[in-house]
């Protein structure tokens, strides 16, 4: 089983907004997908539509024994229409603000292992007492392998703390979204000596790569370039000089290198509207949006750095996507021009 982990030492970079993205494009192109929220604040949990501090059993409680798989383990549904996720318990909602009349109305999506704001503390200090914290998420994940074909693992900003850690020597792959300003860049080296450390219990770990998102303006694609051939190369040298300082690093960090994804995010006012609607962009109107198909060359890329299963499929899938996109365009501009010869009717006449 892959497991792609989004981390930054920054809040407000779309970690969840990827992880959500990716894990639904992995479901959409036929994997079976599991979401592990392991960011405090919930937000993965929130975003399928749960009330993450209601919640007696989560991923916390599950890795160390108090709660089992099935008390655990939650499905997401959504509105096909709208793309909203929604607690399949939360029938007035269900009904009255998405109008359906029962789950057979609703789409299925990958599964949940929630987590609970109001846990996040108490966690933090009991795996002070937990010798073997370290590979709680790890056991958790491979007891899991044979039933998912791809992990998205969402974290939180705190990348010193356990839980986090507990995310890097998980993964397989480590998926970086960078907003491309000064604030998101300055901890960067910091996270890469934490990523690198953490390949030292996990010989696994390769960095999928540094995606920009929510880029907007021209100096954030002024920065985009600086990062690329001057902050990326410095984190590179910095691995370099640890690989010649011993025979076990060499061998400890073979490989082990950071690039930026070919493919940015942009943001828009429609990437806001969806995503503070808890809209997923992939299925909200039948996904037919530029910030979906930024996403989905996004996904596509990722299984192609990481050598990931099932990039037919998910460029099928993409085809499709773009050829509706397209037609849709069409019709609006047939649409757009309609109503420019009707108003210039109306002038003439």
């Amino acid at each position: 089983m892959k497991v792609y982990v989004a981390t930054d030492q920054k809040g407000g970079v779309t970690k969840t907004t990827t992880t959500q993205q990716n894990g639904m494009a992995a479901h959409l192109s036929g994997k079976r997908v599991i979401w592990p929220d392991m960011d405090w604040q919930g937000n993965l949990t929130s975003a399928c539509g749960y009330a993450s501090e209601a919640l007696e059993h989560t991923i916390y409680t599950y890795m160390i024994g108090k709660s089992t798989l099935q008390e655990t383990l939650l499905p997401t549904y959504y509105d096909p229409v709208s793309g909203i996720f929604f607690d399949p318990k939360d029938t007035v909602f269900m009904q009255e603000v998405l109008g359906l009349n029962s789950l057979e109305d609703a789409r299925r999506g990958p599964d949940l292992l929630p987590h609970n704001t109001a846990l996040s503390k108490e966690a933090e200090k009991e795996l002070e007492s937990n010798g073997f914290w370290g590979g709680l998420l790890r056991n958790l994940l491979e007891e899991l392998s044979d039933s998912y074909d791809e992990a998205h693992v969402d974290t939180n900003p705190a990348i010193i703390h356990k839980l986090t850690k507990m995310c890097f020597y998980a993964a397989t792959d480590i998926i970086i979204p960078v907003v491309p300003e000064s604030w998101p860049t300055q901890g960067m080296i910091v996270l890469a000596q934490q990523l690198m450390e953490a390949r030292k219990y996990n010989p696994q770990l390769n960095l999928a790569g540094i995606l920009f998102a929510r880029v907007r303006y021209a100096s954030h694609k002024k920065l985009m370039v600086e990062i690329r051939e001057s902050l990326v190369p410095q984190i590179n040298e910095m691995f370099e000089e640890a690989r010649r300082s011993s025979v076990a690093m060499r061998r400890q960090l073979q490989g082990f290198e950071l690039s930026c994804f070919d493919n940015a995010i942009t943001e828009g006012a429609e990437f806001s509207t969806l995503t503070n609607m808890r809209a997923h962009l992939h299925v909200a109107n039948r996904g037919l949006s530029s910030h979906s198909i930024e996403y989905w060359q996004h996904y596509i890329e990722l299984l192609q750095r990481t050598d990931g299963a099932g990039l037919d499929e998910a460029y099928d899938y993409y085809q499709g996507l773009v050829e509706r996109y397209n037609a849709w365009l069409q019709q609006e501009a047939q649409r757009k021009q309609a109503r420019a010869e009707k108003k210039r009717g109306v002038v003439n006449g």
